[in-house]
């Protein structure tokens, strides 16, 4: 069995609310560092070893939900279901082992210590000792019959089809988890709103906002890595918070824009990736990003997705979405429609964070002051911090939020 790595950074005197969160990062980062051997089934060990790292944060969720979103309950009924995958999976693992080493005439004594004993058959940890030295006896291969012989062989070819069906089924679920972003939002669980007993929305950010290392961290996860392709940003908190309010800006305009979940992977991926190519050259950087995002394969995402994606990234900054533009001219009438819808959205996000420092806790839409040609959100902040520089920004930017929702921006900073 894996080890969990010990977790560090825990405080006795913080609130229990803050330390779960430093506990659930590093059962993610586990998690998320056997994700390089998923697509391969015969990293036999690696898989299994999964398994035990998705039920550990299965486990955290359950042993502290009362500390954590509601969302946290079903984010824990994906991971179960993770698990029981997984475990199907190494079932139908051990019983191919004995199966095989049963049929092996004349060696099953032999097989047997093997199959305990060699460090290097990636299926040794498979089989306990005793059930080998009960199982595979001597006495019970040299026992089989013809017939017998031929019936195990037959149930052996079954069991390898079932192993290539329960491995299949995992993959895709998990395919299905990344292409979702629920994965991904556990990871955000410590900067979402929770919804008290009462139906009054409490923030999670009521402690100091200092205390979001692992959200401030200069560098990124496994996890950020596995779901960018590899693409690095220059400055992974400004991504992460990029990310987190073009999400809310998605769900306060819905009635606007009248996008589905698909469409949102679309524009989260976008919004974390937005500054790739600051690390090419800062005066042309959203060019930049457009090119390395279609250039590099992103996890969950088609070709035509990637396309889409690099479009919104591009529209995050400087001129707006035009068919004169190539990469635009490019998508149907559709897709141009999503590109500029999602790219406003991450254009106001952006400036919201003008300063880099995370200053905007969370937003919402304010319905009893939003009509026909006005929408108007709401802004919460960090304690002492103003939003001079980000509302001035963020009005410039909504330029193309006006354009595509045929409704002015109405930003309010509430207290």
């Amino acid at each position: 069995m894996a080890k969990a790595q010990p977790i560090t950074g825990l405080d006795a005197q913080a609130p229990t609310a803050r330390n779960v969160r430093v506990i659930l990062r590093q059962r993610l980062d586990d998690m998320y560092s056997y994700a390089p051997y998923i697509d391969n089934p015969d990293n036999i060990q690696d898989l299994h070893d999964l398994r035990i790292a998705t039920k550990r944060v299965r486990y955290t969720l359950e042993l502290f939900e009362e500390f954590l979103p509601t969302a946290s309950k079903g984010y824990a009924e994906e991971l179960a279901r993770l698990q029981d995958e997984l475990g199907a999976l190494h079932d139908s693992e051990v019983m191919l082992v004995l199966l095989r080493q049963l049929l092996q005439p004349g060696n099953a004594e032999k097989d047997a210590h093997k199959a305990v004993e060699t460090p290097a058959d990636p299926t040794a940890t498979l089989l306990s000792p005793e059930m080998a030295r009960t199982i595979l006896h001597p006495a019970h291969a040299s026992a089989l019959s013809t017939k017998e012989r031929q019936g195990l062989l037959a149930f052996l070819r079954r069991q390898e089809q079932r192993r290539e069906q329960s491995y299949a089924l995992f993959r895709q679920h998990w395919q299905e988890s990344m292409d979702s972003s629920y994965l991904g939002n556990i990871s955000f669980l410590s900067l979402q709103r929770q919804e008290g007993k009462t139906g009054d929305f409490h923030m999670m950010t009521s402690f100091p906002t200092e205390e979001l290392h692992w959200w401030q961290s200069p560098e990124p996860t496994t996890e950020e890595l596995s779901t960018s392709g590899g693409l690095l940003v220059e400055d992974w908190p400004h991504a992460r918070q990029v990310e987190r309010l073009a999400n809310k800006l998605f769900s306060a305009t819905q009635p606007l824009h009248r996008l589905d979940e698909t469409q949102q992977r679309l524009l989260a991926r976008a919004a974390f990736l937005h500054n790739a190519g600051m690390l090419v050259e800062v005066r042309r950087h959203h060019k930049h990003s457009y090119r390395l995002i279609k250039e590099t394969p992103l996890p969950g995402f088609t070709e035509q997705e990637r396309h889409e994606i690099a479009c919104i990234a591009r529209y995050h900054r400087r001129a707006l979405p035009s068919t004169l533009h190539e990469e635009f001219a490019q998508l149907d009438q559709a897709a141009r429609k999503r590109v500029s819808a999602l790219s406003a959205l991450v254009r106001i996000a952006d400036a919201l964070d003008f300063n880099h420092d995370g200053r905007v806790l969370h937003l919402f839409t304010l319905d009893e002051q939003c009509n026909k040609e006005i929408w108007t959100i709401a802004l919460q902040v960090r304690r002492l911090a103003d939003l001079d520089l980000e509302m001035e920004h963020a009005y410039a930017k909504a330029d193309l939020f006006e354009k595509a929702f045929k409704h002015k921006l109405r930003l309010v900073v509430q207290e």
